[in-house]
């Protein structure tokens, strides 16, 4: 998991760059995240294969994440 965000920071700065830590403290263990140029901004929900969520922007991925931590609990 800890892989993922020091590659999501890549060509961010400022306050941006900490967003992918951000999103992962806040989804500990529920949720992988990265951000890449194939995929964009993408989150996978640990130990559930085959369950990505890819959004363009970070804040994005963050309300799509809000929405699936709901309907998985």
């Amino acid at each position: 998991m800890e892989e993922e965000v020091p590659q999501a920071a890549e060509g961010l700065s400022g306050e941006d760059a900490r967003l992918p830590e951000i999103l992962q403290m806040l989804r500990e263990g529920i949720y992988s995240i990265g951000c890449d140029a194939e995929h964009g901004w993408w989150a996978t929900r640990d130990g559930v294969a085959g369950h990505r969520i890819t959004r363009s922007a970070p804040d994005e991925l963050g309300k799509a994440l809000a929405d699936d931590y709901g309907d998985g609990q």
